[in-house]
């Protein structure tokens, strides 16, 4: 495969998960009642959104056609986006921890295969990758405030 292919396919891959990020932390906020976590939720699913446009935009740009088949089935399985697991947990403890680890393998993705990228896509997912970072350390410290709480 051509190093452009790679990158095209990496960047549909990373579109592809910011659209599931984004109906995940969409459906938490919605079965969340603590108006900070709600709130958390709601500026990731607005900040996933925003990568999905962008990421779009990148692929279009580089002469690709992002991804517009259904989402991987089993990347949306994570318990944090599954309303009905959230009720059956019951817990925001649980929530945050499959959010964090939902985050760090997000982080990890965005590691990948970019190194052969033009400087116009690098830019795009050092930017995306710092923003997930802050995201991650923002759901560390709900975590650890939550714990003090409960």
């Amino acid at each position: 495969m051509s190093k452009k292919l790679e990158v095209l396919s990496q960047l549909n891959s990373l579109l592809t998960k910011s659209i599931d990020a984004k109906k995940g932390y969409h459906k938490a906020a919605e079965e969340i009642d603590d108006p900070s976590i709600k709130g958390l939720f709601m500026c990731l699913a607005e900040q996933r959104e925003n990568f999905r446009k962008s990421t779009r935009e990148e692929i279009r740009f580089l002469g690709g056609e992002p991804n517009t088949g259904p989402m991987d089935p089993d990347y949306i399985q994570e318990a944090f986006a599954q309303p009905d697991l959230l009720i059956l947990l019951n817990t925001v403890d649980q929530t945050l921890e499959n959010c964090l680890r939902h985050e760090l393998n997000s982080l990890a993705q965005y590691a990948e295969g970019m190194a052969d990228a033009d400087e116009s896509t690098r830019n795009l997912i050092v930017g995306q990758r710092e923003s997930v970072k802050l995201a991650l350390h923002d759901l560390k410290s709900l975590r650890t405030s939550a714990k003090l709480t409960l």
